[in-house]
């Protein structure tokens, strides 16, 4: 604690001394020599007068005037300021002119001007209204295969491990490949795959819309990417194939097609591997149709899972693999204005995981330990198809989609827990459809009517054999001790919405009324079959779940955005009447129906800071109530350690929030940067009870008013440093939260503060060199109030990443890479891996190839250890990783 204590307070301190630094001002206007009448729109340039580095920059105002401040003014016979206007001629003065001079004179230019070419040696980004251009060129390094290799060094952007892409603190929603959506959320794809050569400019825009309709509004607060690709991207299709072999058996092969002309876009690729590369990474979807999320949709997860932890580990080392996929996307544009998309997708894998967790719980006069080992193996399939019809135009928008989904598993675990040894075969099947109709369309001068409708049909069927299981002080069996024990689960789910909308536009008020009615029907049918060694088989009675769910809902909105040329105001006060009819004839002999009505408010009120910054204050009300997930009676094996079942009819969440956002940019300086503030409060008039005993653990849902409180501070900056040619990012954040927490019917508070910083930073050394490095220090206390006030359990991790790339050799590159992990707890002894690989690539001119050798893991470590905290429970988790790996690979064009 004391550590982030420091970190914050340096942090502060930082910030406060930037601020406060001593800056000096120049002012001026610009005139027309001939006319003396002011120039609008002049651009007004700070420059070092020997580097000709931009330091700040202006643009005159309808008077003509400009205002320039800068800590750098203070050397100031180094300084030049440069103006320039279109049809004037180019002038720069030393900045002590303006010290003499209020006003400068531009002389007019009767002929055109001639063509100039600027050239600069350091890379420049430009900012166009709500759209900034990177030019990849500045920022590329060598050893950068794709774009999305690019993007994780551009300043402002951040990658995460599943390729999720932030721009200054927010994710991207959309991501164009010249103005196209080709990939919905599911864009690594086209990161993963198009060649860096072949893009000329990553776009980022702000307040993006898509909808043609719509733009005119501005009210969208997305932000979204575009590839701006070169010529030679759109001539003919591009295709390339990756093929690898290495010892013990190993294999990676990879195929791509690129078609991605102005008319049409297709990319398609297959791939299939046993070296630890993921083959699901193309297809993860980030932001999972929020539209569907929006509505409180039939939840997508399955009740039970395998208790298995990923390790906070780059997933090569641990991934024992096996598995193909293949992957097709395509968009086609007609010549009325018309497009069509179709998206789809096939894959499988096998792996393997070796997995061992000891766990403790702290409890006031007792500590309960679980020593688990693992051996899984899991079989994954996966199925998707997307087919969307939209009309885009000016003053009409229709768009039809249809998904289809699948997804099949299978996983076979041999463990043991607390050295009872058991067998565990977990199955699921996944299906799901969905249509959405979205239609827009102007009306009367001012007036847009919005209608969306929305059908889903989802099947979940689930089942889990335990042999034996290992609960069998919930099991009773006269005459046997051992047994085996099988759960099923059939969830079948149908979803109806419909919503019609009116926006009002006006000039400087939107006002938008909102009209929805949806249906939910959804069934949970599940039993637990105990089958004794020496009896017969029989259903347990109080696992039986024959529940109809029905859900009724009926919304309205109205709201109201105010929009001034430096200030916004957006209010939104909807409501939703529910009705949730909930039977089961097990153990109710009538429905028991629950009629709400709630209302969730919602109010944003943003401030245009500076030229590039804004500040955004969001209050929010939001009640929802449980779904059918949280209220079973009966109970069910969730996996080998944990049962489950609830005793409430009805739970409620209630959440009050409030957040400020600070997000600012200085195009010039290549600089971002960005603060926010949370709070937020939530009330469930229901809290979990854990009731651990000796071999498993078993939750349920008790009525009690649980108020959960939760504080977060976040901030980052990231800049491009001229100088050392450096890309330089460091951000933080910081959590506090309070919860109660019911443990073997004892009722205790906890506290729990953690804290994150990342440092990341990309540089070229000269031609022949360039590194780049990861910091990650991560740290939580998790405290006991009251009664537990002398508890305490904390937790710090350090987790470094580095590699440099050497280009001596002439078509040769070479890198080696560096993982770090530290982990250190109050309770347990350190922990450290390191993990070194090697990488050669060379170019064969005379083939139009690429060989690459690679070896990983060069220490040959055999296992990971990590630890974690959650309010009174200390794990330590081990998994074993690959063995050193030796892959020879070769790239060329088809």
């Amino acid at each position: 604690m004391h550590i982030a204590k420091h970190i914050m307070y340096s942090v502060l301190c930082f910030f406060l001394y930037s601020a406060l630094q001593a800056q000096t001002t120049i002012q001026g206007k610009v005139v027309d020599a001939a006319h003396q009448k002011p120039i609008v729109g002049a651009n007004v340039l700070l420059l070092e007068k020997n580097t000709k580095i931009i330091l700040q920059f202006a643009i005159t105002d309808t008077a003509g005037s400009f205002n320039i401040s800068d800590t750098s003014m203070g050397r100031n016979d180094s300084l030049l300021v440069e103006i320039t206007a279109l049809h004037f001629q180019q002038q720069v003065v030393p900045v002590n002119y303006f010290q003499m001079h209020k006003a400068f004179a531009l002389q007019p230019v009767d002929a055109e001007l001639p063509p100039v070419t600027v050239k600069n040696r350091f890379p420049f980004i430009i900012q166009n209204n709500d759209t900034l251009t990177y030019r990849i060129k500045d920022f590329q390094q060598k050893d950068d295969r794709t774009i999305g290799d690019v993007i994780k060094k551009l300043p402002g952007m951040e990658v995460n491990a599943n390729g999720k892409i932030f721009y200054n603190g927010k994710a991207i929603t959309n991501f164009y490949i010249d103005g196209d959506n080709l990939l919905d959320d599911r864009y690594n794809v086209a990161t993963n795959n198009i060649a860096a050569d072949m893009v000329e400019k990553l776009q980022v825009i702000e307040h993006d819309e898509p909808i043609k309709v719509l733009q005119k509004n501005k009210l969208s607060n997305r932000v979204s990417l575009n590839v701006a690709l070169k010529d030679k991207a759109k001539i003919k299709p591009i295709q390339q194939a990756e093929i690898g072999a290495g010892y013990r058996n190993i294999y990676d092969l990879k195929f791509s097609r690129l078609n991605l002309s102005n008319r049409n876009k297709a990319i398609q690729t297959f791939a299939a591997n046993n070296s630890g590369n993921n083959i699901s990474t193309d297809i993860v979807a980030h932001n999972n149709f929020s539209w569907i999320n929006d509505i409180n949709d039939v939840n997508t997860y399955f009740l039970l899972d395998q208790n298995y932890v990923t390790p906070p580990l780059e997933e090569r080392r641990y991934l024992l693999n096996n598995g193909m996929m293949l992957n097709t996307n395509h968009l086609w544009k007609t010549k009325n204005n018309i497009q069509i998309r179709c998206n789809g997708y096939y894959w499988n894998q096998q792996q393997t995981q070796q997995y061992t967790n000891a766990s403790a719980y702290f409890l006031r006069a007792d500590t309960i330990q679980y020593i688990t080992n693992q051996y899984n193996v899991v079989n994954t399939a996966g199925q998707w198809l997307n087919l969307q019809w939209v009309n885009n135009n000016q003053k009409f928008y229709a768009s039809d989609q249809l998904f289809l989904s699948g997804e099949q598993n299978t996983i076979q675990t041999q463990l043991s827990i607390n050295k009872i040894a058991s067998a565990q075969l977990l199955q699921q099947n996944n299906f799901s459809l969905t249509n959405r109709l979205y239609v827009i369309k102007p009306m009367l001068k001012k007036g847009i009517i919005e209608f969306t409708a929305i059908q889903t049909y989802r099947q979940k069927p689930e089942s889990l054999q335990l042999n034996p299981a290992v609960q069998d002080s919930i099991f009773p069996v006269n005459g046997s001790s051992v047994y085996n024990a099988l759960q099923t689960i059939k969830n079948p789910s149908f979803l109806s919405y419909q919503t019609l909308l009116y926006r009002l536009t006006g000039r400087h008020i939107l006002q938008s009324f909102q009209l929805t009615a949806a249906g939910f029907w959804q069934q949970l049918n599940s039993a637990i079959a105990i089958m004794p060694y020496n009896n017969m088989p029989f259903v347990y009675d109080s696992s039986v779940n024959q529940i109809h769910w029905n859900q009724y809902q009926f919304f309205g909105s109205y709201q109201v955005n105010w929009i001034r040329n430096r200030y916004s105001v957006s209010f939104s006060l909807p409501f939703n009447y529910q009705i949730l009819q909930f039977k089961n004839s097990i153990v109710y002999t009538s429905d028991t129906l629950n009629r709400n009505l709630y209302f969730n408010p919602y109010a944003q009120f943003t401030l245009k800071v500076g030229q590039e910054g804004d500040v955004k204050l969001s209050l929010r009300n939001n009640t929802q109530s449980a779904q059918l997930s949280d209220l079973f009676p009966g109970i069910i094996i969730r996996n080998y350690f944990t049962l489950q079942n609830n005793t409430i009819p009805f739970g409620e969440k209630q959440q009050q929030s409030i957040s400020v956002q600070f997000n600012n940019k200085r195009s010039i300086k290549i600089l971002f940067y960005h603060v926010g503030i949370d709070y937020s409060r939530q009330e469930n008039n229901f809290i979990v009870n854990t009731t651990l005993l000796q071999n498993f653990q078993k939750v349920s849902h008790l009525p009690y008013v649980n108020t959960i409180r939760q504080f977060q501070m976040n901030a980052g900056i990231s800049q491009y440093i001229f100088p050392i040619k450096t890309t330089l990012s460091l951000s933080g954040s910081w959590q506090n939260g309070n919860w109660l927490q019911l443990v073997n019917d004892s009722l205790n508070a906890y506290q729990n503060h953690s804290w994150q910083v990342k440092l990341t930073a990309y540089k070229k050394l000269k031609q022949a060199w360039a590194f780049d490095y990861t910091c990650n220090l991560n740290g939580s206390i998790s405290k006991g109030l009251a009664a537990l006030s002398a508890y305490r359990l904390s937790q710090f991790s350090w987790q470094q990443n580095g590699s440099i790339h050497c280009f001596i050799l002439k078509k040769t590159d070479c890198t080696v890479k560096a993982e770090s992990y530290f982990f250190h707890n109050n309770n347990s002894a350190d922990t450290h891996s390191l993990f070194l690989d090697f990488i050669i690539q060379k170019n064969v001119v005379a083939l139009k190839a690429q060989l690459s050798l690679a070896v990983y893991n060069l220490l040959n470590n055999a296992n990971f250890g990590v630890y974690s905290v959650n309010g009174n429970m200390l794990a330590n988790s081990f998994y074993a990783l690959r063995q050193r790996m030796l892959l020879l690979k070769v790239t060329f064009g088809l």
